[in-house]
């Protein structure tokens, strides 16, 4: 006959279980180049950069000629008063066209500027995009990892009760033949009702998993290729510092943003330089009244011209001079914010390296004690066959390995999110630093 505690057993697996993710065909370098191709974050961070090459673009036309044509057409009445007449008038329609090119010589270095301060500030939006990027990564293997450790974790919640179930079951039976007694099918019970807490916690850890893996990736978790090692791990932490500070893109994000400030503050000086442009030009006009003298209408007229044009700035109501005091502002602005960028790279990568090592002690140590805890409730549970050991102490040792267990599985995915931190922080997690 079937035991309806083992049935309860298959009941609850069959209920609160998520299948566990499936092995894809896909790596984890495919999945990531996806997730990258497909974030909407990342996308719209191209779009900044595509913008910034715009102003570049703009910047550089200000070494282009400028050329402006215009032309009129109008349908004029004279009205005549002469003295001798009452008055006479005239209908006629007036031409003009023109045509004009101006070219900068000499502006002060303001284009010059503006070009270099455009360039800097896209620079600044590429290292921006690699931060940005970078955070994706960690964000979709931290997501990766921690749908792993409680797919893992889950499972030995399951091996627990199903122990501790087994273990029900075997009290039970000895409490007919008076072999136990119904303190100990009590304890039993009660441990097998906390095994099945486990399970739902659980259960709900890994949904939740699960939903933030969707969030970073944009499909769901049900295949996820298997973990992959990273490529670029300093050997040091001095060496981790020193990386940092000089390819970590917040840095270079920062650094470039005081550059951009620094040539603004140059062109805002440039506007109080003279400017100097070669202008030429040519016009045409066409139409007139009669000559009274010669009765003909005037001939068409055309001329052309050209010429330096200088513009000297005096006094432009203090616009030049509030700019030159922004720009300044900006700039002291911008350094104080490299500053602080460089203060936080440095602790990013501190911590990152700390919580790494630290993942890795915990590991070694979790090892030895999930290894001696599997030894310890293997034999407890055959010295209680025998009657050297009490049921008390079997679901101990169910307790003590399940909670082993779940230290590695933790340990192994801080491990491995470390290890993508130190990356992100030193400036190195890129879709290279995850092999194919």
């Amino acid at each position: 006959m079937r035991n309806p505690v083992c049935g309860a057993v298959l009941l609850l697996a069959g209920s609160i279980i998520i299948n566990p993710p499936m092995q894809a065909q896909t790596s984890l370098h495919e999945l990531a180049a996806q997730v990258l191709a497909d974030n909407p974050e990342i996308a719209s961070q191209r779009e900044v950069i595509n913008g910034l090459a715009a102003r570049v673009s703009e910047a550089r036309g200000g070494y282009l000629p400028q050329i402006e044509a215009n032309g009129v057409i109008e349908r004029r009445r004279l009205i005549v008063e002469d003295g001798k007449k009452d008055n006479s008038d005239a209908t006629f329609t007036a031409k003009q066209a023109d045509i004009e090119a101006r070219v900068t010589v000499f502006d002060g270095f303001v284009t010059n500027n503006a070009i270099k301060t455009r360039i800097a500030e896209l620079q600044a939006g590429r290292a921006s995009f690699d931060a940005a990027a970078a955070q994706v990564l960690l964000d979709l293997i931290s997501a990766y990892a921690d749908v792993r450790r409680d797919w893992r974790i889950q499972e030995y919640a399951q091996q627990q009760y199903e122990a501790i179930a087994d273990q029900q079951n075997a009290t039970n039976r000895r409490l007919q033949f008076g072999e136990a007694t119904k303190t100990d099918s009590a304890q039993a019970e009660a441990r097998l009702a906390s095994s099945k807490t486990n399970i739902l916690t659980a259960n709900q850890d890994l949904a939740v998993s699960r939903s933030s893996f969707l969030a970073v990736a944009g499909r769901s978790a049900d295949n996820l290729p298997p973990p992959a090692p990273f490529d670029g791990l300093p050997a040091s932490l001095d060496e981790a510092r020193q990386i940092a500070l000089v390819n970590n893109p917040q840095l270079l994000s920062a650094a470039k943003n005081v550059e951009a400030a620094r040539r603004a503050k140059a062109a805002a000086k440039g506007a109080l330089a003279p400017s100097i442009q070669i202008v030429t030009g040519a016009q045409y006009l066409s139409g007139g009244v009669t000559n009274v003298f010669t009765g003909k209408l005037p001939d068409d007229r055309s001329a052309m011209y050209g010429g330096v044009q200088i513009r000297v700035p005096i006094f432009q109501q203090g616009r030049e001079y509030a700019e030159i005091r922004r720009s300044r502002a900006l700039e002291n602005q911008r350094r104080f914010e490299e500053d602080q960028a460089e203060r936080d790279v440095t602790r990013n990568v501190e911590t990152a390296w700390s919580q790494w090592q630290s993942a890795v002690s915990v590991i070694e140590a979790a090892k030895v004690a999930v290894a001696a805890n599997e030894r310890a409730a293997e034999g407890v549970r055959k010295e209680s066959l025998s009657g050297n050991r009490t049921l008390l102490d079997v679901l101990d040792a169910q307790t003590e390995l399940l909670n082993s267990r779940a230290t590695l599985e933790r340990a192994i995915r801080n491990e491995y999110v470390g290890r993508a931190a130190v990356l992100a922080a030193i400036g190195r997690l890129t879709l290279a630093a995850i092999p194919q």
